[in-house]
């Protein structure tokens, strides 16, 4: 249970007309209750940067929409609440019926929520160095010639993790762990386990 004062709440959605207008209702409940918001409806076409100014966001979508909304803060994150416009609803728990309770929940702050690790991926190439913003779910690596294998040294902090030549490498949250390393034989873990998962595609060596 946690408890704290909103603020401002934040409303975005996917551009699905259906979910455009259950997000518009719902900035219409916010403000009859007197709940100052910010509309990105849809997301695509808005602009994110007053989303920091944000304590909740409520998201009407899939769980893409989260993810892409989640991307916008580089740092902490505020508590999202996804309402399940999309095809699988593994993040967005909320079924539309349910978005009033939901709201009621947020606004007395007798709800639950739970933490996801994120991680950030640095590529080095060249003598370059690239680095990712924080990561949700998953990064996939491939070579940029199709057909051609690729060699891939994988470090932690200090740590030595993996070499060898594949196809393709997919690094993964443990929240990703259900998504495309799943479909490439990789292990499902607890979201909460604080692990990252390493995955190669179609290694000549383990």
């Amino acid at each position: 249970m946690f408890t704290k004062t909103v603020v401002r709440v934040g409303v975005v959605s996917k551009s699905s007309e259906e979910a455009q207008r259950a997000a518009l209702l719902f900035v219409e409940k916010l403000s009859r209750r007197g709940v100052d918001n910010l509309k990105l409806i849809p997301l695509a076409n808005s602009d994110t940067t007053e989303l920091s100014s944000c304590d909740t966001i409520f998201t009407f979508g899939g769980d893409g929409t989260i993810l892409k909304t989640a991307r916008v803060f580089v740092s902490s994150t505020p508590l999202i609440v996804g309402v399940n416009y999309g095809h699988l609803g593994f993040l967005a728990e909320v079924e539309p019926p349910q978005v009033d309770e939901a709201l009621n929940k947020v606004l007395d702050g007798s709800y639950s929520f739970y933490t996801i690790n994120r991680m950030v991926i640095s590529v080095v190439k060249e003598g370059k160095r690239f680095t990712s913003p924080p990561v949700m779910n998953e990064v996939y690596f491939a070579p940029h010639i199709q057909a051609r294998m690729v060699t891939l040294k994988i470090d932690a902090p200090d740590v030595f993790v993996y070499k060898g030549r594949m196809d393709g490498l997919l690094l993964s949250t443990a929240l990703g762990s259900t998504a495309y390393s799943l479909s490439a034989g990789g292990p499902i873990v607890d979201p909460d386990s604080d692990v990252n998962i390493v995955t190669p595609m179609s290694p000549i060596n383990i």
